[in-house]
């Protein structure tokens, strides 16, 4: 849980490095965690381990059709259907 936590806070510093001028902001929570990277290795099940925020359906197989069918999201704002991900932090040991 707090390799979660981690990644989480290091995820809204950097969208907060990103806020210039007009913008919103929303917050989501933790939905899963998959070896799957939609945009990288589309259609790949396997890979790096990442934590997924917003679109619970959000998988290897996600697309612009997939997600926006499913309207289950984990942000504050139910309008952002968006999906989000991360990869998982690990130590050098390997644990998380």
């Amino acid at each position: 849980m707090k390799a979660r936590i981690v990644v989480w806070i290091i995820f809204m510093l950097a969208a907060g490095a990103a806020h210039a001028g007009n913008s919103f902001n929303v917050k989501c929570t933790y939905s899963h965690t998959l070896t799957d990277d939609p945009i990288v290795y589309p259609g790949k099940v396997g890979g790096m381990v990442h934590e997924f925020f917003g679109n619970t359906s959000t998988n290897a197989n996600s697309t612009y059709d997939s997600l926006s069918n499913n309207r289950i999201t984990t942000c504050d704002s139910k309008s952002d259907i968006s999906a989000y991900w991360v990869p998982q932090l690990r130590r050098s040991s390997g644990g998380v």
